[in-house]
Order: structure tokens, then C-alpha cells, then sequence
């Protein structure tokens, strides 16, 4: 059982990392002041990936972005300690993944496990909590096109006719939640099932 359990451990937190780069990450809807049409789109790690690469869609905007050497927009001064705590948590949640690979091919321990699982979790929450935070300031217009662009007059009149409407974490935090949640209630159970046995078995092992 010790094997079976060790192995579900690993295998749950390696898909993790699947998870992270091939679902959907993140989500936006850009709308018109003059007509009710727009454009929506799910973008995942790997699709920004292939964005660089020049292997996406939407590659053209990044060589745009780069040939007018586009640099951060100052109006993300007041969001930018949001998007760096969202960016600290995703990194703590692959080190997480990565601590439990390790431990389960070491030690059959589960309180590790379990500690590690609650921090993912933890971990996941509060990165979804501080990208929410930062999306709602450019989706209720305190940030807007115009400022992220560069200033003059077409920019003025392009940031007075688009208008970002929606910005989210698409769903791989979903993935994220319930990965952790599994592999807290695997260990946890596992470790409650110990704890009942007698001590001459504890001792066997």
C-alpha cells in the first residue's frame, strides 16, 4: 500500500504541471463603445509560448509590440504588486509539485505531503485572489486602453472607442484546486489509516 500510495502521490503532483502549461490561463473580452461586438479569447502558457515563437494567431501583435519597443505601461504601477504576488504563488505552486515528487520517492511520510498540499492550496487561492484584484481595476476603467498604450491622438481615440470588458484566470486554476484537494483527502486518509493501526504493524513497517 506504501508503494501505491507513494506513486498516486507522485503521478497527481506531476500532472500539475500539464495543468499550468496546456490549460486555458487566462481570459479577456475586448468590446466596442460603438457597436456590441467584440472580440473574446482563452490563452494558455503554451500559447504565449508559441506567440514568441511566432507560431500563434495573435503572433503579429507581439513582433508590433516589439518593433515599436514596447516597454511595461506606467499605469500598471498600481497593479504591479498584484501581479507579482499572483506570479510569486504560481512559482510556489510548482515548487510545491516539485517537493512532492521528491518525497514520495524518498519516504512514505504523510504529514509532509499534507503540509505540502495545503500550501498549494493556499498557494492557488490567493494568486486567484490577487489577479481578481488586478483585473477588476482595468475592467471597471481605472486603467484603460489609452493608458496601457502609448499616448497621441489615434491612441486617444482607439482608448475611447475599445474598451477591456473582461480579464480572468480562465480555469487551469480549477485544475490547481482539485489536484491538491485530491492529494490532501488521499494523504489524509492514508494517514488516518495509521494512525488506527496497532503498533506492532506501525512497527513492521
Amino acid at each position: 500500500m506504501n508503494a501505491l500510495y507513494r506513486i498516486v502521490n507522485a503521478l497527481l503532483a506531476a500532472v500539475i504541471f500539464p495543468i499550468i502549461l496546456l490549460m486555458d490561463f487566462i481570459y479577456f473580452r475586448i468590446g466596442t463603445t460603438v457597436v456590441e461586438a467584440g472580440l473574446h479569447e482563452t490563452l494558455s502558457i503554451k500559447d504565449f509560448i508559441d506567440i514568441v515563437r511566432g507560431d500563434h494567431t495573435f503572433s503579429y501583435i507581439y513582433e508590433l509590440a516589439a518593433d515599436s519597443d514596447f516597454s511595461w505601461p506606467k499605469a500598471f504601477d498600481i497593479i504591479n504588486g498584484r501581479l507579482i504576488a499572483s506570479g510569486v504563488c504560481l512559482a510556489l505552486v510548482v515548487v510545491v509539485a516539485i517537493f512532492i515528487i521528491v518525497w514520495s520517492c524518498c519516504s512514505n511520510k504523510r504529514i509532509p505531503v499534507i503540509a505540502a498540499s495545503v500550501a498549494g492550496l493556499i498557494s492557488t487561492i490567493v494568486m486567484m485572489v490577487c489577479f481578481s484584484s488586478a483585473s477588476s481595476v482595468i475592467t471597471n476603467g481605472i486603467i484603460s486602453v489609452s493608458d496601457i498604450l502609448d499616448s497621441g491622438m489615434l491612441v486617444s481615440l482607439i482608448g475611447n472607442l475599445v474598451k477591456i470588458e473582461a480579464i480572468s484566470l480562465a480555469g487551469f486554476q480549477n485544475g490547481l484546486i482539485f489536484t491538491f484537494i485530491f492529494l490532501l483527502v488521499w494523504s489524509a486518509a492514508f494517514y488516518l489509516i495509521e494512525i488506527g493501526e496497532p503498533k506492532e504493524e506501525k512497527t513492521k513497517k
